[in-house]
């Protein structure tokens, strides 16, 4: 079973992605706190990670930075509530800074899942 590391700040969104992602197979992990240098072990033990991007204490970018710098072959997918529409593209600027994928929400599950299936496998296979 492959593992998943959720960041997702919204309860109700991270019970509704940890649902779905479960029924289609994955092992989701929830990402907690801050994730400063602690965290980095937790992200030796996960084959991909979901992360939202504005969150009250950190936000997606952080997550980003930190993975990359432990694990830069382990896939990120970055999701937001804001896209083009925001001042700031944060779809577009997770991906500039590494993120293997974006989505803005609302999410379209099975893209996602068919998304994280084909990064896992990818990165597996080098």
């Amino acid at each position: 079973m492959k593992r998943v590391l959720l960041f997702e700040d919204e309860p109700a969104t991270h019970q509704w992605l940890t649902k779905h992602l479960e029924a289609a197979g994955f092992d989701v992990v929830p990402g907690r706190g801050d994730p400063g240098p602690g965290v980095a072990n937790t992200f030796t033990d996960v084959d991909a990670v979901v992360s939202d991007v504005l969150m009250p204490d950190y936000d997606g970018f952080d997550v980003l930075r930190r993975v990359k710098a432990v694990r830069p072959d382990l896939p990120i997918v970055i999701i937001s509530g804001f896209g083009a529409s925001a001042e700031i593209d944060y779809v577009k600027m997770s991906q500039m800074l590494g993120a293997a994928a974006a989505f803005e929400k609302p999410i379209d599950i099975p893209v996602l899942i068919e998304t994280l299936r084909r990064l896992i496998a990818a990165a597996e296979a080098g």
